[in-house]
C-alpha cells in the first residue's frame, strides 16, 4: 500500500453503520445497528430537523425492509436513488446513531464492460461537484501484465449528474482473465471490486482475396486445462484441419490458439467462433475487411493498358512513370462488379500512344495493397500517317526507346533478300527527330507490300505493309442519260461514300461495283443518281470510306424531254423544257422551233414557266412530227430533243360481246405486244390472241382477242401496250339458252342449259321453262328432268326419249331475265346398232343413224378387217336411216373389236367373238382315198402344236389311218387315210385348252371315183377295196349307196 493511503488506517465505524463496503446507485443499501434497535426513522438534513415517519417498524413495505435478531437490526433500502440520499437514524433506548447517505458512501463502480479501447477502465464518483476534489487511489491486488499506472482525472468526461467522475486506465491491452481491485479516498475505504476480461478472438493482419487470413483466439489466463478449442466458420459448423484450414496452439502460451484460412474467398465473410468450455469469443469478418488486387499490364493500340481483374476496396490509384515524367490516363469505363459480387474490375488506359521505353506502373487498392511492374515497350515501326496512298506516297515511322538515340545511324531494309534501303527515286530517308526516324515510299505499288525493318544498334522493329495499310481515291463525274454519273476508278478501302446536293436537297443514287483494277489493290465503282436530275449546279462529295475525300461542282445544262418519258401517236405529245435551277424569272420566255419556229394554234400549244419549266404540246401527233424540237430561253440556255419512233406509243381498241364470246379489237398498238386482262367479278377469263397485223401507217399493229365461252354478266376489260398506256371498259354478255354439248340424242336425252346473268340466281331460286310458248309442267318427270348444277348462273332441262315432235322453241325465265332457243333437227343425232354372226361370219346392223352414213372399223388383233356398207334405208321416223355392214371375206375365229360412228359426234364400241370351227378341207373326201378335216382355233390363242383330236370321244393317234399336221399356227388338219363307209356318221372333235369344235362326217362329205375293170365299175382307191354292186343299163348305172357322190371319170 502506498503511504498515506486509506487502506493503511481503516477503523471501526459507529454502532449504526453500513453493511456493505461500497454502494452502487440502483443497488440495495443495508444499514445495520450493532445492538438491538428499537426503530428507524429518516429525514432530510436540509429541512428543519424534523424526521420522516418511522420506517419499517415491522415487516416490509416494498421500498424498505427490516430484519432483527438478538444483537442487531438491519434496514434494507432497495433500488437506491438520489432521492434516498438523506439522514437515517437508528435508536436503541436513549442511544441514537445518525447515518447520512452521500455519494461518497454509495459510488465506486466499473464502467461498461471494463474494456475501453482495448484497455481496462475503472471510473468512480466520490464527491459532490461543488466540493473540493478528493485524493483517489486505485490498487489491483494482482499486477496486470505490462505494467499499471495510477489513474488520473478524465477531464473530457461529460456528465450532468451530481458527481464528478475519475478514471483509471491500464496502459495497454490486458490479457483475458479475472482481476480484483480496491478503490479508496483520502478518508474513506471502499471495498474491493472485480473485473472479468473475457476471452478474445482477433484478426491478425489484413484479409486478402486468395491469401491467408489469421484469427487468434486468446482464452482467459489459467483457464486452459488440457484439450483444444472448437472452431466454427460460415463455411463449416465444425472446423478441422484440411486443405482449407490450418489450426494451431501456441506452445509457450497455451491460452492462445490460431485458425488460418489458407485461401480467403467471399464465402469466408461472416462470424467465426472459437469455443472452450463457457468461453465463446467470436469475430465477424465483414466484406469491407477483405482486400483484393489482381492486375496485368500491356499495350493496346499503342497505349498502355492496365487491366484490373479484382479490386477491393474501389478507391484505387494508378501511376505510370517514364523516367520522372508521369503518363496521363484514366479508367475508360466505369468499374464493373465481378461475379463474386464484392470485387470490381476495370481498365486503365493511357491518354495517348506511348513511345518505346521502360515504364514503371504502380497500382494500389486504396488501402494496404500496392504492386509495381516495369513495362518495357520496345522500338516499333508503323505508318507515320493514318494511311499510305496507293499510287502516291507512304511514310513509315520508326520510334526507338526513350533517350537511347544519339546519332543518325539508322538502317532501313526489307525482308525480301534482306536488301538495305537507301535514298533515291523510290525511297526518301529522314534524319532523326529525337527518338524517331522516317522512311518515305514513293509511288506505292502492289510490289511494295512487304515487311520493312529499321535497325539502330541492338534495337530493331518491323512493319508488314499490306493492302489494308493503303488508301486511294481517284474519280470523275459527268451526265449520262440525264443522270449524274460518278466513276470512282481507284478507291481503297471500299465501298466509297458519295453525296450529291442541289441547294439543300440530297440526291439519292445507286452504287454499282466493285470491279478490280489492274494494280491488284484498288477497285472501281460507279455511282448513278436514282433519277434524271434537273438542270442546275450540284455539289458532289466523294470519299473512299475511310480518310480520303474530295468535293467538286457539276453543272447540269438545260434539258428538253418528253413528259412521262414517252409520246402518243395520234394523240397529244408533251415536251418539257427544263432550265437551270433558279435561273427562270417570272416574265421569262422560251422560243420553240423545229426546222421553223413554232407558234400556238391547231398543231401546238405552249405554256410556262412553272418553276424552271416550259411546256410544248404537239397535238394529234403524226409521223411527220417525229423530228428535232428545240427550246431557247432569254438568257441563251438552249436544249433540243428529237422525237423518234422509239419514244412513241399508241393504243386504240374496242370490245364487243357476241353471244357467249367477248371480242377485243385492237386497231392501233405501239409497241407491238398487247397486255389483255378480262375479268368477271375479279376472276380472269381465258382467251386467244390472234397474230399481229401491221397497219397501213407502217408504225402500229392490230390484234383480235377472242374469249372462250363465258356466262352472261358484266365483264371488265383492260388493255395495255406493255409500257405506259392502259385503259379499261365494261362489256355485257346477254342471257343464253343452248344445247349442252354438241347435240341431243334422238330416242335418248337432249339437255338444254339456261345461263342467266352472273349473280342473279340463288340456290333455292326456280327457273320457269316453256316449250312452244307453253310452260313445262315440272311434275312431268317421265318426259323432263330439271337440274341446278351451278347455283349462281345455270339451270338445266333434260328432254327424255327425244322425238321429232320435240323439235320446237324452248324458253327459260327468272324475273326479268329470259332466254330462248329453237331445237332443230340439225342438233339431233342417233346411233343404234348391233353386231353378230352373219354372212362372212360377222354382220354389223345399224337400226338408227343420224347423220349418215356411219363408219365401221372392225379389228382382229389390231388388224383391220375389210368390209362393205349397204345402201341407206330411210326409217319410218323420216329422220334416221338403217345400214348393214359385212366383211368382204369370211372371218376366222377370234376376238373382234368393232368401233362405229354416226358420221357426226356419236361413237360407240363393242366386241364380238367368232368361235373355233371344224369342217372339211376342200369340198369333199374320197371314198377309198383321203378325207381331210380342218380345225380353226381363235386367232393367236394356240401356243405350239399341243392340239388333241377325238373320234366319238376316243382319242385319235397318228398312224397308218390318221395323220395330224399344223397349218398357220391357229389351224390344224386331220387326214383320214383310205376312207371307208365305216368312217362315216361318226363325230370328230379337235380341242385346245377350253376351245373345241366338232364335225359329223356324213355321206354328203364323200365322193366316189369309179373305173371300169372286168366289165364292172370299182371305186378308185390306192388300196384294195370291195367292188361296189353296180347295175348298168344303157346310158346309166345304179349304185346301191345312194348318198355317195359318184364320179365316173
Amino acid at each position: 500500500m502506498s503511504p498515506g493511503s486509506p487502506f493503511s488506517s481503516m477503523t471501526a465505524g459507529n454502532k449504526c453503520t453500513d453493511v456493505q463496503e461500497r454502494y452502487l446507485l440502483t443497488s440495495t443499501v443495508k444499514l445495520q445497528l450493532l445492538e438491538q434497535v428499537r426503530h428507524f426513522t429518516g429525514g432530510n438534513s436540509d429541512e428543519d430537523g424534523s424526521f420522516l415517519a418511522e420506517l419499517a417498524a415491522s415487516g416490509s413495505n416494498g421500498k424498505y425492509s427490516r430484519t432483527d435478531d438478538d444483537l442487531s437490526s438491519t434496514l434494507t433500502i432497495t433500488e437506491t436513488l438520489e432521492s434516498d440520499l438523506h439522514y437515517y437514524i437508528c435508536e436503541y433506548g436513549v442511544d441514537q446513531a445518525i447515518i447520512e447517505l452521500t455519494p461518497v458512501e454509495i459510488e465506486g463502480r466499473v464502467s461498461g464492460s471494463g474494456i475501453i479501447t482495448s484497455h481496462i477502465e475503472i471510473s468512480n464518483s466520490l464527491h459532490d461537484k461543488d466540493s473540493p476534489s478528493p485524493v483517489v487511489w486505485f490498487q489491483f491486488r494482482e499486477e496486470l501484465p505490462n505494467g499499471v499506472s495510477i489513474g488520473i482525472p478524465y477531464d473530457q468526461y461529460d456528465d450532468t449528474s451530481f458527481t464528478e467522475p475519475y478514471f483509471w486506465k491500464a496502459d495497454e491491452k490486458p490479457v483475458p482473465g479475472i482481476y480484483q481491485f480496491d478503490i479508496a479516498t483520502a478518508g474513506t475505504l471502499k471495498r474491493e471490486g472485480e473485473i472479468n476480461v473475457p476471452a478474445t478472438l482477433e484478426l491478425i493482419g489484413d484479409v486478402f482475396i486468395g491469401g491467408e487470413t489469421r484469427l487468434r483466439c486468446t482464452l482467459q489466463k489459467g483457464s486452459v486445462q488440457g484439450g483444444s478449442v472448437t472452431w466454427s466458420t460460415p463455411v463449416l459448423e465444425t472446423v478441422t484441419g484440411n486443405d482449407r484450414y490450418e489450426i494451431s496452439q501456441d506452445p509457450s502460451s497455451p491460452e492462445i490458439f490460431t485458425l488460418i484460412i489458407k485461401s480467403t474467398d467471399i464465402e469466408d465473410v461472416g462470424e467465426h467462433m472459437c469455443q472452450y468450455g463457457d468461453q465463446t469469443p467470436s469475430y465477424e469478418i465483414e466484406a469491407d475487411d477483405i482486400q483484393a488486387l489482381e492486375w496485368s499490364v500491356g499495350t493496346a493500340g499503342g497505349k498502355i493498358k492496365i487491366q484490373v481483374f479484382k479490386m477491393k476496396p474501389l478507391s484505387t490509384s494508378v501511376t505510370v512513370l517514364l523516367g520522372d515524367d508521369p503518363i496521363d490516363g484514366g479508367i475508360i469505363d466505369a468499374p464493373s462488379l465481378n461475379e463474386d459480387t464484392f470485387t470490381h474490375s476495370y481498365i486503365w488506359l493511357s491518354s495517348t500512344e506511348v513511345k518505346p521505353g521502360t515504364y514503371v506502373c504502380t497500382v494500389s487498392n486504396g488501402k494496404d495493397l500496392t504492386n509495381t511492374y516495369n513495362l518495357r515497350i520496345s522500338a516499333y515501326l508503323q505508318l507515320a500517317d493514318t494511311y499510305g496512298v496507293s499510287g502516291g506516297e507512304t511514310r513509315l515511322k520508326c520510334t526507338l526507346e526513350y533517350g537511347t538515340v544519339t546519332n543518325n545511324d539508322i538502317i532501313w531494309s526489307t525482308s525480301t533478300g534482306g536488301s538495305t534501303i537507301s535514298d533515291g527515286e523510290k525511297y526518301s530517308i529522314s534524319d532523326r527527330e529525337q527518338d524517331t526516324f522516317y522512311l518515305t515510299i514513293k509511288r506505292t505499288q502492289l510490289s511494295d507490300l512487304e515487311q520493312y525493318i529499321c535497325s539502330y544498334g541492338t534495337q530493331s522493329a518491323s512493319y508488314s505493309m499490306t493492302g489494308s495499310s493503303l488508301q486511294a481515291l481517284e474519280w470523275s463525274g459527268g451526265i449520262d442519260n440525264s443522270k449524274i454519273t460518278i466513276t470512282i476508278s481507284m478507291v481503297r478501302p471500299s465501298p466509297p461514300k458519295v453525296a450529291v446536293t442541289l441547294e439543300d436537297g440530297d440526291e439519292e443514287g445507286v452504287l454499282s461495283g466493285p470491279s478490280s483494277n489492274s494494280d491488284g489493290l484498288t477497285n472501281a465503282y460507279t455511282w448513278t443518281s436514282a433519277r434524271e436530275v434537273p438542270p442546275g449546279t450540284y455539289e458532289c462529295t466523294v470519299g473512299n470510306g475511310a480518310d480520303m475525300s474530295d468535293t467538286f461542282s457539276l453543272d447540269v445544262p438545260a434539258t428538253l424531254t418528253l413528259l412521262e418519258g414517252y409520246g402518243i401517236l395520234y394523240e397529244d405529245t408533251i415536251l418539257l423544257c427544263t432550265l437551270a435551277y433558279g435561273t427562270v424569272v417570272e416574265d421569262g420566255e422560251v422560243t420553240w422551233s423545229t426546222s421553223t419556229d413554232l407558234s400556238s394554234g391547231d398543231d401546238y400549244a405552249m405554256s410556262g414557266p412553272v418553276g424552271d419549266t416550259f411546256k410544248l404540246t404537239v397535238k394529234n401527233t403524226q409521223p411527220a412530227d417525229l423530228v428535232q424540237h428545240t427550246c431557247v430561253y432569254d438568257d441563251g440556255q438552249t436544249a433540243s430533243f428529237t422525237l423518234d419512233l422509239s419514244d412513241m406509243e399508241a393504243l386504240e381498241w374496242d370490245v364487243t360481246g357476241e353471244g357467249s364470246t367477248i371480242i377485243i379489237s385492237i386497231t392501233k398498238l405501239l409497241p407491238p405486244t398487247p397486255v389483255i386482262l378480262v375479268e368477271l367479278d375479279g376472276e380472269p377469263v381465258d382467251g386467244v390472241l390472234s397474230d399481229a397485223t401491221p397497219n397501213a401507217d407502217g408504225l402500229t399493229t392490230s390484234y383480235t382477242w377472242t374469249s372462250t365461252d363465258q356466262i352472261p354478266g358484266t365483264y371488265r376489260c383492260t388493255v395495255g401496250n406493255e409500257q405506259h398506256l392502259e385503259s379499261s371498259y365494261n362489256v355485257v354478255l346477254q342471257n343464253t339458252l343452248a344445247l349442252e354439248g354438241s347435240h341431243g340424242v334422238l330416242g335418248g336425252e337432249t339437255v338444254l342449259v339456261c345461263t342467266l346473268k352472273y349473280g342473279i340466281l340463288d340456290e333455292e331460286d326456280e327457273v320457269t321453262w316453256a316449250a312452244n310458248g307453253e310452260d313445262i309442267d315440272r311434275t312431268n318427270t317421265a318426259k323432263y328432268g330439271f337440274t341446278r348444277r351451278d347455283s349462281d348462273t345455270s339451270d338445266f332441262l333434260t328432254i327424255k326419249d327425244t322425238a321429232a315432235g320435240d323439235l320446237v322453241e324452248y324458253g327459260c325465265s327468272f324475273g326479268d331475265q329470259t332466254a330462248t332457243h329453237t331445237l332443230t333437227v340439225d342438233e339431233i343425232e342417233a346411233l343404234t346398232w348391233s353386231i353378230g354372226p352373219g354372212e362372212g361370219g360377222i354382220t354389223v346392223t345399224f337400226q338408227k343413224v343420224r347423220p349418215h352414213p356411219p363408219t365401221v372399223v372392225l379389228k382382229l388383233n389390231n388388224k383391220d378387217i375389210d368390209g362393205s356398207l349397204s345402201a341407206a334405208t330411210p326409217n319410218e321416223d323420216l329422220v334416221t336411216y338403217s345400214y348393214t355392214w359385212t366383211p368382204r371375206e369370211k372371218v376366222v375365229p377370234g376376238f373382234y373389236t368393232c368401233n362405229v360412228g354416226n358420221g357426226g359426234a356419236m361413237t360407240d364400241s363393242k366386241t364380238h367373238t367368232v368361235q373355233e370351227t371344224l369342217g372339211l378341207l376342200g369340198t369333199h373326201g374320197i371314198l377309198g382315198g383321203e378325207t381331210r378335216l380342218l380345225c380353226k382355233f381363235q386367232s393367236g390363242t394356240v401356243v405350239g402344236d399341243a392340239v388333241g383330236w377325238r373320234k366319238d370321244g376316243n382319242d385319235i393317234a397318228v398312224g397308218d389311218k390318221y395323220d395330224i399336221s399344223p397349218n398357220d399356227g391357229d389351224s390344224f388338219t386331220l387326214t383320214i387315210q383310205d376312207t371307208q363307209l365305216t368312217d362315216l356318221n361318226l363325230q370328230y372333235t379337235c380341242y385346245y385348252g377350253d376351245q373345241s369344235a366338232t364335225h359329223v362326217l356324213s355321206a354328203d362329205d364323200i365322193q366316189v371315183n369309179l373305173h371300169k375293170k372286168g366289165g364292172k365299175y370299182h371305186a378308185a382307191s390306192d388300196s384294195q377295196s370291195t367292188p361296189l354292186p353296180i347295175l348298168v343299163e344303157e346310158g346309166m348305172f345304179h349304185i346301191k349307196c345312194p348318198h355317195i357322190h359318184i364320179n365316173t371319170g
